[in-house]
């Protein structure tokens, strides 16, 4: 009997073993430093490592134990957490194409904007952005394997009443960051005409005034 608990248990220890969502991404996003790290702690990432990630100090989050994919094949997954020029940044990795379909798919019901339309090629990378957050899919090959990979930025939206001056607007860099700020009733997707051949998409503050 003791052998055969000792076979049983780490087994039910691998099959529980939680994966980390987009859902939960998002979540994360929005939790101060300490509930971050018990928020990610319950989801088995206790492994927390300094690292350096794109050129700037962060940390690294690992799980313990090892869950088993379909294929039972080992299923690797770790998250980074960093700060890039004024953006908070999360990125999950994982070895499972399946979660990172559907964490791509999970996006998509959210409404979380891209262009992408109905390309469903995993190995395109996707930007999908609301409000202030947004999320770059992609699949680089790490160590002659797929790495699929999450990274939410999240900036800080700032105080509408705090834009006074045409050079405040430059700390916008998309429509859903505008919307994020000022509402959706009062940004409005429009094409600037440069000349009969030259066009580019615009955002319009408050069209109605």
């Amino acid at each position: 009997m003791f052998f055969i608990l000792a076979f049983i248990c780490p087994a039910l220890s691998i099959a529980q073993t939680q994966s980390l969502t987009v859902d939960d991404l998002l979540s994360l996003s929005s939790l101060s430093s300490q509930n971050f790290d018990n928020y990610i702690v319950k989801k088995g990432f206790r492994v927390k490592r300094r690292s350096i990630v794109e050129n700037t100090m962060g940390y690294t989050f690992y799980q313990n134990r090892t869950t088993l994919g379909a294929d039972s094949l080992p299923i690797i997954r770790y998250v980074n957490l960093y700060k890039k020029d004024d953006a908070w940044c999360i990125s999950l990795h994982t070895s499972s194409p399946d979660e990172y379909i559907d964490g791509r798919n999970r996006l998509k019901k959210m409404n979380f904007y891209s262009d992408a339309g109905n390309d469903t090629n995993i190995n395109v990378p996707l930007l999908f952005q609301k409000k202030a957050v947004t999320v770059q899919s992609s699949c680089p090959i790490e160590n002659g394997s797929p790495d699929y990979t999450f990274i939410l930025k999240k900036k800080e939206i700032p105080d509408p009443a705090s834009i006074q001056y045409a050079e405040d607007l430059l700390k916008f860099d998309s429509h859903e960051y505008l919307v994020g700020c000022f509402g959706e009733k009062n940004v409005k997707k429009d094409v600037y005409i440069f000349s009969d051949t030259e066009l580019k998409q615009c955002s319009i503050l408050f069209p109605n005034r």
